[in-house]
């Protein structure tokens, strides 16, 4: 099997490190098959590239002038991919947060499963090495992208990620394009690692001064308007989008 790794980041190399010695030993366990890793530094002020191509020069980073956050950071990893690849095209792709700390058996278990559904595999995270809570997985049949096999019979029949979004909604997005096609997704039999949880985006506005909410309503890594009314417009239609921007910009007026 010949598999793409793709993954962005931004300005926290020693967790990018990490999750990159993890991934190293999770790959090392699937037989028969060889890895290639994108990874878009996203103009990081530590100069992550840089130190993920000293430490791990079997990587392929991609560096961008900057502002390409979440979304359009791994949709320029999946192109750059794609285009490497020419007339032998990979496989499978596998999607990466590198805040998302591996089992050394997580990419394992992602094609067993794989070979038991079809479609596409959503790893399943925890808060803790306990495994008693789940953080990132799927949640009322939306997927998140810290860790997603996506065979390249989806990529053929759905393309890549949209890069209209800027930072959220582009894993959820996906996942309801691979579920329309008949693609899952799945969630995996077993955790994958470690993946703490985040603050729900729809409660940053709480208890914060007028002027800071307005801008974390326009924040892609906030309230992110723009890509909550975008990913409701792409998926329900203009009157979803409509009540999406009534609801936001109403919470922002009088959330307390």
């Amino acid at each position: 099997m010949k598999i793409a790794v793709l993954m962005t980041c931004y300005d926290r190399v020693q967790t990018t490190l990490r999750c990159l010695e993890r991934l190293r030993k999770a790959c090392a366990k699937v037989d028969d098959a060889t890895f290639d890793i994108w990874l878009v530094d996203d103009a990081s002020p530590d100069s992550t590239g840089e130190k993920v191509k000293a430490a791990f020069p079997e990587v392929n980073v991609i560096r961008s002038g900057g502002n390409l956050f979440w979304c359009k950071g791994m949709r320029l990893a999946w192109d750059e991919a794609v285009k490497s690849a020419g007339d032998d095209p990979y496989d499978f792709y596998l999607w990466l947060n590198d805040d998302a700390m591996l089992k050394e058996n997580a990419i394992a278990n992602l094609f067993t499963d794989y070979r038991e559904h079809g479609g596409m595999i959503a790893g399943k995270f925890s808060t803790d090495e306990s495994e008693t809570d789940a953080s990132f997985g799927m949640s009322g049949g939306w997927m998140n992208g810290n860790l997603v096999l996506v065979p390249r019979e989806v990529y053929e029949e759905i393309g890549p990620i949209f890069d209209g979004y800027r930072h959220g909604y582009g894993d959820i997005d996906y996942g309801l394009m691979a579920s329309r096609a008949g693609f899952g997704p799945y969630l995996s039999t077993s955790f994958s690692g470690v993946c703490p949880a985040q603050p729900e985006r729809y409660r940053m506005q709480e208890g914060k001064p007028l002027l800071v909410r307005i801008k974390l309503l326009f924040d892609p890594k906030g309230y992110n308007m723009h890509d909550a009314v975008l990913f409701r417009f792409r998926n329900w239609g203009v009157g979803m989008a409509i009540l999406c921007v009534c609801h936001m910009v109403l919470k922002t007026l009088f959330c307390r």
